[in-house]
């Protein structure tokens, strides 16, 4: 018999600063990913990740930067038998990110050097090898 994981569809910004990615850890979880979340009823991607990035990091996105990378299933990086869809885009902050609400740290991957072992599976397996080929 297989058991079925859950899938949850969230959208993921991508945030690179001088060669260092911007990643985020939730409280009373353990790896980084990227901010973001599930989208509310009746929003689209770019509604979703503009709201969500102000909720968790105090920032806007330039409106003109967004840059799709694409969508992909992986394992969800806190949630056991889960999985997530991720509609993962690049952009431009406009601010400081600063911890708010649920974002208990925040962490600056630099590119150039190994990758922190506690990240989420949608960096390691999808963002990160994209982040390498452009250096």
């Amino acid at each position: 018999m297989v058991v079925s994981a859950a899938v949850i569809s969230v959208v993921a910004g991508v945030f690179v600063r001088d060669r260092h990615l911007l990643l985020v850890r939730k409280r009373h979880t353990q790896r980084f990913m990227f901010p973001g979340g599930k989208l509310a009823t009746g929003e689209d991607d770019i509604a979703a990740l503009t709201r969500e990035v102000q909720e968790e990091i105090g920032c806007a996105i330039a409106p003109d930067s967004f840059d799709f990378w694409g969508q992909v299933t992986v394992a969800a990086a806190n949630e056991a038998d889960t999985l997530i869809t991720a509609s993962v885009y690049q952009g431009a902050l406009v601010g400081e990110p600063l911890p708010q609400n649920e974002i208990e740290e925040i962490f600056w991957q630099a590119i150039a050097a190994p990758i922190h072992q506690s990240v989420a599976p949608l960096v390691t397996e999808f963002v990160w090898p994209r982040l390498l080929q452009q250096v």
